[in-house]
């Protein structure tokens, strides 16, 4: 499905879209640009998406956090949607400096019956083009679909609104706004098996390093792991209390799961944030807030029907 597209692509047949065009950045694809593909599928024809990497796009976030998906998470998202085919552009120096008639003529050789964007878009060297100039397409028989932009609470559902709630441990919000939980998928780790020794085995990530870094603390996860998913909680943090870290990791304890999983991928979602991090005077003190940590997990869990 992602295919890398460069400025100067011979486009040959293989490469014609043939259909609607959505292009946007789309990281998280969230609801904003959900509603992008939403309309995109009023054409009841193949869709294909034109986005950026994700050198690209952690260079516009990276004063904010960081990125909400990897380019292989954004792929799974899109296809998810029913995006057929996804291009991706990079992050060089000639796509940077690409001029408004050269970005414009590249658009019309993908040979695109209309080209959906949401008002914000801009293009071309030093992103001075706006949404508004794809309307000399028009005159090439391609149709143009500006969408304004979609909020909740009166405020723009964006990328940037996202990241700040998850930087503040507000997985709840991020979840509204995404229409799915933020997750960390990673490959297990070897930890120092503390955890264990007081009652509570994890499981250890290291994350995608471009990916955002959630508020540190404990929250109310689900874990999926050998085509299962399991309820689970998760410390983001260096876990002062025993042989603290010099780095953050993600570290999770899956309730009624007890079984080596070394070098398997695991999927986290996040759903509640249940408390900051905290040195513990003892570890008799840890293993007392972590069963609290336990049976509040499992309390919101009902609640929040997972």
């Amino acid at each position: 499905m992602r295919q890398i597209i460069t400025m100067h692509t011979k486009i040959t047949a293989e490469w014609k879209v043939n259909g609607p065009l959505v292009i946007g950045l789309f990281d998280g694809v969230h609801l904003g640009h959900q509603e992008l593909i939403q309309e995109a599928k009023k054409d009841q024809r193949e869709i294909t998406c034109l986005t950026f990497s994700s050198a690209m796009a952690h260079s516009i976030a990276h004063k904010s956090g960081g990125l909400l998906l990897t380019e292989d998470e954004k792929e799974e998202k899109l296809k998810e949607l029913g995006v057929s085919r996804e291009l991706v552009l990079p992050f060089d120096k000639e796509t940077k400096n690409t001029s408004k008639e050269a970005f414009l003529s590249f658009l019309q050789s993908l040979s695109p019956t209309r080209i959906i964007v949401g008002e914000d878009f801009t293009f071309g060297k030093n992103i001075e083009r706006k949404a508004k100039d794809l309307f000399s397409l028009k005159e090439k028989g391609i149709e143009i679909t500006i969408l304004s932009l979609k909020e909740q609470d009166g405020e723009k559902i964006s990328s940037s609104r996202i990241r700040r709630l998850l930087l503040d441990g507000n997985v709840e919000k991020a979840k509204e706004l995404l229409s799915y939980p933020f997750f960390y998928t990673g490959e297990v780790k070897a930890g120092k098996h503390n955890g264990k020794r007081i009652g509570f085995p994890t499981v250890n990530i290291e994350v995608e390093p471009l990916k955002v870094k959630l508020k540190e603390g404990v929250y109310l996860t689900k874990t999926s792991v050998l085509g299962h998913t399991y309820l689970s909680m998760t410390n983001v943090g260096n876990h002062p209390t025993i042989d603290p870290l010099s780095i953050s990791i993600i570290e999770t304890y899956l309730l009624g799961f007890d079984e080596e999983i070394y070098g398997k991928t695991i999927r986290v979602e996040f759903f509640s944030f249940l408390r900051p991090q905290q040195k513990f005077n003892s570890v008799n003190e840890l293993h007392s807030q972590l069963q609290q940590d336990q049976e509040t997990c499992i309390r919101l869990a009902k609640e929040m029907n997972l």
